[in-house]
């Protein structure tokens, strides 16, 4: 399986969030059961360097963002804390999960665009 593209737009102190389902491709979609499994998506600046910001499902992450996975829905839902996109600049991104069986899987890549805001929330 390929991973999908999906660039993502965030802006400088807000809340960013978005859900993805997963589906496999018969005839008609069908969602991919994510019963047992695990994600994780990390951002860097450039490519071989370490993450800028990273997210897991497994245990909460030191920086306040949440992977939360919806079973067998097939979605995970991604959200990054207002404080914590004011620290962040555009990168790249990828999104991966480990299946039950234990194989990984990117499922998503892309790059990440961050907007600076304009009004500072007091």
């Amino acid at each position: 399986m390929l991973p999908g593209t999906l660039n993502l737009t965030l802006r400088s102190g807000d809340t960013f969030s978005f859900v993805l389902t997963c589906q496999n491709p018969s005839t008609p979609p069908t969602p991919i059961d994510l019963t047992g499994c695990a994600a994780e998506m990390q951002i860097v600046s450039a490519y071989n360097v370490a993450p800028v910001y990273a997210l897991t499902s497994v245990a909460p992450t030191a920086n306040g963002g949440t992977i939360t996975l919806g079973g067998v829905a097939g979605t995970i839902s991604i959200s990054i804390p207002p404080a914590d996109t004011l620290g962040l600049a555009d990168g790249k991104y990828d999104l991966k999960v480990k299946f039950a069986d234990g194989s990984i899987q990117t499922l998503v890549t892309g790059s990440v665009f961050v907007e600076r805001e304009v009004t500072v929330w007091s």
